[in-house]
């Protein structure tokens, strides 16, 4: 990127609109910024760097201060520049955020941050996004970037050299893109964490479709021993299911002969069993009629009780109202009287608020009064002051006038000769002529002054006169105040203002009468509409009380007759369970008659038919347990074949990735990381390159050489640099260099990665370097070398722009810009 064109208006120190033409400094060469400090030499370097991304050269200085504060209001803050860039025009022009005057109207308004660029065959962009994006798409590198290529700005200089290896790392990792090693190293990370989580979750699929299959043990054992032992025991399990329904079989046959065995007898039992179950069913209608009937007698009892308690409540219910009903109307007789005296109380407080109305007038009077009196005072202070004023004028045109009259003597003086008579008096003798003074007015001063007599003297009558009317004012509103404190009783404000405290604190005395009886004709209403409800009360209660009484009545012999007919089917039902009973004892007989016939012993039958059932369930379960558990060996034996060649496949993956993530992670011999072995080869090219400049710079006495240690390369410490002074044969830290050697290493190196990042990476190319400052640390030898070092890139079709304001660099450089600073501001009056 080469400047060719630009300008700023109301930009920084610049209230106007300056140009810089770049173009004039030639093709490649060394160009001076000079100027008084704070002249705004920065600032040219601020105008390129915002131009192009938005931002200032340094970080201590805000786009939002930008705007001129020497500028006028109209002025437009702005930058434009016309740069090239490998073989093309751009054109970018950009406004800060401020504010500005309305073109419309009176006021300001603010002007939002604008962006635009132009470049040939291309649409303008006209949104900062996208002029930002597009900048960096032409250039190749970003803000970050171009502050340490080519754009060495004030306070930021030793930034590089002296930068603790983390950070350097940070500024590498940009500059030379790098971060592509640092996430191949992360994906080669997850890709190897993936395979080996696929692994155990494969393993674990594995152990769980085993243990499904009854395998509980299978840890340590290979694939192939898996394999066979699961082909074992399928086979183990094929001969236990067909031995189990062989036996199965045969208790079925068993448990069919004792069956028919015992057939007759246990048809005579179901018999039984089913009068018996009738008799429990008679048995259990008789309960529950007369649990039905019993039911019925105890609800009677308690309905009668209820009935007697519901009485003795209303009676005390109407006794209570009664009671509250007298009560009510006694407090309602004592009420009466509390309406009269609130009227007294009402009149009362209006009478106090008539008399508060009248001080407070009266009040409001003795202030205004106050104030009168004081712009009286006013007054006749602006009168003597008037009068002292006038009188002093009229001094001086006295004085004037005098001085005049007495000039106009000594001008005819100077015509009188010895010998001949005076015109005014005929003396021929003339021994004191008078003199005309040296300061002598003209008749204009004359009458100026006479002027200024005269309109002293009117504004002297026009104070005196409102001073007079004013008086006459306050002497009539004393006489109405007078007037009003005789009619109200009071002799002064003070006194006026106590009445007026006592008149308000008997106000609010009679207010909280007046509320206390407000309360009391409240409660009086309240009481009216008690006695209203609880005679309304009184009338429900009774009629309540009647209503009750019929209804118990009547519910307590329906109740009663209910009883009678439950009493006599419960009797019925009794007789019919006791001719089921005698039935039962007949079949019971019956039973056992068949029992002996058959020979049987039937406790017997029952506890062995009960065995063989158990044991046909349990072989039932068994077969189930192995034809279930042939599926899963069946299931798990073909699934394993799968897993077992997926799970080879994994192992052979991971083994390559893991070896990948190990060696990029720095688990190698010489424990380095990937990211870091590619940085400080970078490192090296550029400390070669720095070193061939500091060489020429420091007659071959430094050289830059990043430190050697014996420690974990994986560390972001591998980037540290220190100097090696060939006078002594030594290495020590960059810092111990004095203030120019500090200038000349960090100045080599930054040109160092200039030369690399242009070498190293496509589509950077640096055309132009800026350098803010640092040169007044140098002595005249140093001075020279860097010089001679800077010129040599001119020859690369390099342009340098250097700012510094030390005669030495304005007697050795011939192509200036020098800035003129003033009370109004900053100009460039070299270009």
């Amino acid at each position: 990127m080469r400047p060719i064109h630009m300008i700023l208006s109301g930009f920084g120190p610049y209230p106007g609109r300056e140009e810089v033409n770049f173009s004039k400094l030639g093709g490649n060469g060394v160009f001076l910024i000079t100027g008084p400090t704070g002249s705004g030499k920065t600032t040219i370097f601020d105008g390129i760097t915002y131009a192009l991304f938005g931002a200032a050269s340094t970080q201590v200085r805000d786009k939002s201060s930008l705007r001129s504060d020497f500028a006028e209001e109209d002025t437009e803050t702005y930058v434009e520049l016309l740069f090239w860039h490998k073989g093309k025009e751009y054109t970018i022009r950009r406004s800060p955020k401020y504010e500005r005057r309305k073109k419309r109207g009176s006021g300001v308004t603010l002007s939002n941050e604008s962006a635009l660029l132009l470049e040939e065959d291309k649409r303008p962009l006209e949104t900062v996004t996208e002029v930002n994006n597009r900048i960096e798409e032409i250039l190749g590198f970003n803000y970050k970037q171009f502050k340490q290529l080519g754009m060495l700005a004030q306070g930021e200089f030793m930034e590089l050299l002296l930068a603790s290896s983390r950070d350097r790392v940070e500024i590498f990792r940009d500059l030379f893109q790098t971060k592509a090693y640092e996430e191949l190293q992360r994906r080669l990370s997850e890709e190897a964490k993936g395979l080996k989580d696929r692994l155990t979750d494969l393993s674990s699929r594995m152990a769980e479709l085993l243990g499904q299959a009854g395998f509980e043990k299978t840890e340590g054992l290979l694939p192939a021993e898996l394999a066979h032992q699961v082909k074992e025991d399928w086979e183990k399990e094929k001969l236990r299911k067909r031995e189990v329904e062989e036996e199965l079989k045969r208790t079925r046959k068993s448990l069919k002969e004792l069956e028919e065995k015992g057939a007759e007898y246990f048809k005579l039992e179901k018999e039984l069993f089913r009068e018996i179950e009738k008799n429990k069913k008679k048995k259990k209608d008789w309960e529950e009629q007369a649990v039905k009937a019993a039911s019925l007698e105890t609800a009677l009892t308690e309905l009668l009780e209820k009935n007697k308690l519901q009485r003795e409540k209303e009676k005390r219910e109407l006794k209570e109202l009664l009671e509250e009903k007298k009560e009510s109307q006694k407090k309602q007789k004592e009420l009466l009287g509390w309406e009269r005296q609130l009227l007294e109380i009402e009149g009362a407080i209006k009478e106090k608020k008539r008399e508060e109305e009248g001080l407070l007038f009266l009040l409001k009077e003795f202030s205004e009064l106050a104030k009168e009196q004081k712009k009286q005072e006013s007054l006749k202070q602006s009168y003597e002051i008037q009068l002292k004023k006038e009188k002093e004028v009229r001094a001086r045109y006295q004085e004037k006038e005098e001085l005049y009259r007495s000039t106009a003597i000594g001008l005819a003086a100077r015509f009188l000769e010895e010998g001949k008579p005076c015109p005014v008096c005929g003396s021929l003798s003339h021994p004191n002529k008078a003199k005309v003074s040296k300061e002598v007015p003209d008749q204009q001063e004359v009458d100026h002054w006479k002027e200024l007599a005269q309109k002293e003297r009117v504004r002297l009558d026009e104070v005196f006169a409102a001073t007079q009317e004013n008086l006459g004012a306050l002497k009539k509103r004393k006489a109405d105040t007078k007037a009003a404190c005789e009619k109200e009783g009071i002799l002064d404000e003070a006194e006026g203002k106590e009445k007026y405290c006592l008149l308000q604190q008997e106000e609010k005395e009679l207010c909280l009468r007046l509320k206390n009886c407000k309360s009391k004709e409240k409660e009086a209403k309240g009481l009216e509409k008690l006695l209203l409800s609880l005679e309304k009360r009184e009338e429900t209660l009774k009629r309540q009380e009647e209503k009750g009484r019929l209804r118990e009545e009547g519910e307590t012999e329906k109740l009663r007759e209910r009883l009678s007919k439950e009493s006599l089917k419960a009797a019925e039902k009794r007789t019919i369970f006791e001719e089921g009973v005698r039935v039962e004892e007949t079949l019971k007989e019956k039973l056992e008659a068949t029992a002996k016939r058959l020979s049987l012993d039937i406790s017997f039958v029952e506890v062995e038919r009960k065995s063989l059932e158990c044991q046909i369930k349990e072989l039932e379960q068994k077969r189930d347990f192995s034809v279930a558990r042939l599926g899963k060996l069946k299931t798990a034996w073909e699934t394993l074949k799968l897993r077992l060649a997926e799970r080879q496949e994994l192992e052979e993956k991971y083994g390559i990735w893991q070896n990948l993530d190990n060696i990029t992670k720095g688990k190698n011999k010489d424990r380095l990381v990937f990211e870091q072995y590619v940085l400080a080869v970078y490192f090296e090219e550029v400390l070669e390159s720095a070193n061939l400049r500091l060489a020429e710079m420091t007659s071959g006495r430094y050289e830059l050489r990043k430190v050697r240690r014996v420690e974990d390369a994986r560390t972001t410490n591998s980037l540290d640099i220190e100097i090696f002074d060939n006078y002594t044969g030594k290495c020590r830290p960059v810092k111990s260099l004095s203030g120019g050697e500090s200038f000349k290493a960090a100045l080599c190196l930054a040109l160092g990665m200039a030369d690399m990042i242009e070498a190293s990476i496509g589509g950077i190319r640096i055309d132009t370097l800026f350098i803010d400052e640092g040169f007044g640390s140098l002595d005249e030898e140093s001075l020279d070398q860097a010089l001679k070092s800077l010129l040599s890139l001119t020859g690369q079709k390099h342009l340098i722009g250097i700012i510094s304001h030390i005669n030495e660099l304005k007697e050795r450089i011939d192509q200036q810009i020098v800035i003129e600073k003033g009370r109004s501001g900053s100009h460039i009056v070299k270009k």
